[in-house]
């Protein structure tokens, strides 16, 4: 009999990292031997193609309920940190594993960065800091406003402390996890996977980047384009996905006389993606909340592009000094507009950047293969047999 993984999400569709990461789990595991099934969140937005990757899915209407009726061998809880979800957990913790791909147990705000000035945070978490930021009010869906605080937080966070284990891709969110107090032996560390591999190398397109993600404050594409307006060189930015922000980035474009330069593509498919990111001189990463691990620039360096980088979060993860690429302090536009000027006066560089990244950049530790073997040894293992191997 198939062994049953319910995975817990709130979107149901391929909204971003976390859902890539599912995705690559369950291409990688074998139907035979395992039931996949989701259950997310009911009033998301749902994609057919997301869904069909497992063999059910339904969305939480009593989750004890369903998981009672399911009777799963294991569960996995990703991006979805939630009050309800966690009281009906209930007798399911032993076989729970949490995906921490975000700041939502460390920040009220959620993301890291002040709600004045929307500069990185880079303080603990406090009444009293959080407050000052206007850190504590969440606004919904529905316009409707709800108070986060850190003592809410907490008792997550304890909740968490509670499951089988914790599941990060960083260094940078495993001294997050023990600095709040988590026990060492629950922290399962390994860097996130792509199916970007092996992809032949293509010239670049002088004077052309490229960033790919969400638009959404967090994501700082706002200060890439400020830095565009600040160097004033012909510099043509291609901004790939989409979000909430995309209307006010598509107005600050024009507001500072660059929207010729800046070309908003929308989601693209996969093979697209590829092949903007390999023509692309470096792809840009300028967020201001610190990436908890950074899928857009593992891709972008397994197509052999260098990454401009803001230095926060988990950049630790795929940096190299003078091999892969730029840093730049984060939201600091300045910094960020003189590194783009050197892609205008300095092609060589650039040039040197892409053969040191496929000379010394080791790709295959980055394979879908061997973070399969990684969540098959420590997660699946731990909960369906009692101990990781």
């Amino acid at each position: 009999m198939r062994k049953k993984i319910v995975w817990i999400n709130q979107y149901p569709s391929r909204k971003g990292g976390a859902e890539r990461v599912i995705e690559n789990i369950i291409l990688s595991l074998d139907k035979s031997e395992y039931c996949n099934i989701l259950l997310y969140k009911f009033d998301e937005e749902l994609s057919n193609e997301f869904i069909g990757l497992f063999d059910i899915a339904f969305p939480i209407v009593n989750l004890h309920k369903q998981l009672s009726s399911i009777n799963p061998d294991n569960i996995q809880i990703h991006n979805y940190i939630d009050e309800y979800i966690f009281q009906e957990l209930g007798k399911y913790r032993d076989i729970s594993f949490i995906f921490l791909h975000d700041h939502k147990i460390f920040c009220p705000r959620e993301h890291k960065y002040k709600g004045i000035g929307k500069e990185t945070c880079k303080k603990e978490m406090s009444t009293l800091d959080c407050f000052a930021c206007c850190g504590l009010i969440q606004k919904k869906k529905s316009r409707e406003f709800s108070i986060v605080t850190p003592h809410k937080l907490s008792k997550y966070q304890n909740f968490i402390k509670s499951c089988r284990g914790v599941v990060v891709a960083s260094k940078y969110m495993k001294r997050q996890l023990i600095d709040s107090g988590f026990e060492q032996k629950k922290i399962f560390y390994h860097a996130l996977a792509t199916n970007f591999l092996n992809i032949a190398p293509v010239k670049a397109i002088p004077n052309e980047v490229t960033y790919f993600g969400q638009l959404e404050t967090g994501k700082g594409v706002d200060i890439l384009i400020r830095a565009l307006a600040l160097c004033g060189k012909e510099i043509i930015v291609n901004i790939i996905g989409d979000g909430k922000s995309r209307e006010s980035l598509e107005n600050l474009a024009l507001k500072l006389g660059v929207s010729h330069l800046v070309n908003f593509l929308g989601r693209l498919q996969d093979r697209d993606l590829k092949e903007y990111i390999g023509r692309s001189v470096a792809c840009i990463s300028p967020s201001r909340s610190p990436e908890t691990f950074n899928l857009a620039a593992l891709e972008s360096l397994s197509c052999g592009t260098p990454v401009i980088s803001s230095k926060v979060g988990a950049y630790e993860e795929w940096y190299i000094e003078n091999i892969t690429g730029e840093l730049f302090e984060s939201t600091n536009f300045k910094e960020l507009s003189n590194i783009l000027s050197s892609i205008y006066d300095n092609r060589e560089k650039w040039e040197m950047y892409r053969r040191l990244i496929r000379e010394n950049f080791e790709t295959e530790k980055f394979s879908v293969g061997v973070y399969r073997d990684f969540f098959m040894r420590k997660v699946l293992n731990l909960t369906i047999t009692g101990k990781a191997t």
